[in-house]
């Protein structure tokens, strides 16, 4: 069953779907739809095994209270974690090396980075529900 869904988009974005299209709507039909799935398999065959026990919780640590800015998309995460090991101290918090957890974070495509600000976002907005996973179960997703 199709749900109605009605997200308002930039003039930028729509003359992009337009262009690129039959319509604007069947544009953002198709990526809204695609993404998903696209998110999983990137997670699960691209990111899977790339990060440490201690790693992917900084990375959630990193993204507590971020409002991810589409403008930003697969930015965030570098630059949150790279100001959160050098102000914040989170690379001794985690023990992480956290000169080798830049370097793995800068060698990823922008579209694996921002999969990562959506798997950290999932866990904080999952919080609270009554089928909220444990930061040691939802760590387990990308090991």
């Amino acid at each position: 069953m199709l749900k109605p869904v009605g997200p308002k988009i930039s003039q930028k974005s729509f003359d992009f779907y337009g262009a690129n299209f039959a319509t604007v709507n069947a544009g953002t039909a198709y990526t809204l739809e695609s993404f998903p799935a696209l998110y999983r398999h990137t997670l699960l065959t691209e990111l899977k095994g790339k990060f440490s026990r201690a790693e992917l919780p900084l990375m959630l640590d990193v993204c507590n209270g971020l409002s991810l800015n589409p403008g930003l998309a697969g930015q965030h995460i570098l630059a949150d974690a790279s100001d959160g090991i050098a102000l914040d101290g989170l690379a001794q918090k985690w023990d992480v090396d956290g000169a080798a957890f830049i370097a793995r974070l800068r060698a990823l495509s922008i579209f694996q980075a921002h999969c990562l600000e959506v798997w950290c976002r999932a866990f904080w907005e999952q919080s609270g529900t009554p089928v909220s996973v444990s930061i040691e179960r939802w760590v387990e997703q990308l090991l």
